[in-house]
């Protein structure tokens, strides 16, 4: 039973969730750009340790919105020198400040009216980055 296990429990995989009142998005005047903030945790139940140096997300307002109607954010440079460590069976819990990402295509968003709508609001699965090349996405519980 235990020589099993190595095929039930995947090697990686986070669940994540977060407070939707614990939540904003606003505009950062220093950037131009629009930032998304919350309370978010994260829980290894994978079998190995992972190290988390990026996190990408997409939020937009409908079902199914067209290109220029989704707002891509990612966590800034601090993560790379200071990755998310997080050993299997662990949940780590903090807040997370999400930047708009450059590269989007989308049209430029009120970040004040985004944070009226949050409650509204679709999140793609977190798209999280390892420090080992590993890309793993995590469907968020969002918590109301």
């Amino acid at each position: 039973m235990y020589y099993d296990r190595k095929n039930i429990i995947p090697d990686y995989l986070i669940h994540a969730n977060f407070h939707i009142k614990a939540s904003s998005i606003g505009s950062n005047a220093q950037s131009n750009a629009t930032d998304f903030k919350t309370h978010l945790t994260l829980e290894n139940v994978g079998r190995r340790p992972v190290a988390i140096n990026r996190l990408k997300i997409k939020i937009h307002e409908d079902e199914k919105p067209s290109k220029y109607d989704i707002v891509h954010f990612e966590s800034g440079d601090t993560f790379i020198a200071n990755n998310i460590l997080i050993e299997s069976g662990q949940i780590w819990n903090g807040g997370i400040q999400l930047q708009q990402d450059d590269s989007s295509n989308n049209r430029y968003f009120n970040g004040s009216y985004l944070n009226q709508m949050i409650k509204y609001l679709y999140f793609s699965p977190l798209e999280i980055h390892l420090a080992n090349g590993e890309v793993l996405y995590a469907d968020i519980k969002i918590i109301k």
